[in-house]
């Protein structure tokens, strides 16, 4: 795992490489309201940043000095409990933003964030993100919204751990894996499973060998269907979600 300043982070790119109003997932990010104006003075401000594939975006326990967008690839951010084990809380991708609530509590970063594919983002400094909060209104409220939807979706997944069983845990994470990072197309969809057994097992409170006897399970239902490599078919997704809608 690798970490380095932002100064000196892999490799950059010029503002002008990567401009706001030309970017393809704008629709998708807190800055969609914005004008061209302010989005030509946002591609001044910001860094533009490449992460290779498990390169580390920031740690656990470290100050936040900013946030950041992803523009493509995907991360993971987890945490490191006092035994050394790591748990995802979160997997993001285009549109994503990473960080603000580290900067809106003053407090360090609580989560370790790590590229599962070759990602880059725009780096947005602590005084830029302050800055924007206080001249754009816009901006501000698609902020806390987003806060209010990640408070949502950790109680829902709290809910879930205590409530449902494991297949319909599972199930929901491959649905959501799906819609995040695939392609989906009548009653199938495509994905790259970025994560390990053990990481998807640490995701919904379980084991890996659970994880591994119910995909087993799925993939003899023909549920899912393992391609090459990482590429996972759910080749069944109104089953999919059938059982993800269990308790």
């Amino acid at each position: 795992m690798q970490e380095v300043a932002w100064e000196q982070q892999g490799h950059q790119e010029r503002p002008q490489a990567f401009r706001c109003q030309q970017c393809p997932i704008l629709k998708l990010t807190v800055f969609k309201d914005l004008s061209a104006e302010e989005l030509e003075n946002l591609d001044q401000v910001k860094i533009i940043q490449q992460f290779k594939s498990h390169q580390t975006l920031f740690c656990q326990d470290t100050p936040a000095t900013g946030f950041l967008c992803i523009k493509k690839g995907a991360v993971k951010i987890y945490k490191v409990d006092d035994a050394g084990y790591e748990r995802i809380v979160r997997i993001a991708g285009p549109g994503d933003i990473m960080g603000y609530r580290a900067l809106l509590a003053n407090e360090f970063y609580t989560a370790t964030s790590e590229a599962i594919e070759d990602t880059t983002v725009c780096f947005l400094s602590r005084e830029v993100f302050f800055n924007l909060l206080a001249n754009h209104l816009r901006i501000s409220l698609q902020v806390f919204s987003l806060l209010s939807k990640d408070l949502r979706q950790a109680e829902e997944a709290l809910t879930s751990i205590v409530h449902k069983k494991v297949p319909a845990r599972l199930a929901g994470l491959l649905l959501f894996l799906m819609d995040k990072f695939g392609k989906e197309k009548g009653d199938q969809g495509e994905f790259d499973l970025m994560i390990t057994r053990r990481e998807m097992a640490g995701m919904i409170g379980t084991t890996p060998e659970t994880v591994i006897r119910l995909l087993s399970q799925f993939k003899r239902k023909g549920i899912i269907v393992h391609k090459h490599g990482q590429r996972v078919c759910l080749a069944k997704i109104s089953a999919l979600k059938k059982i993800a809608g269990g308790c």
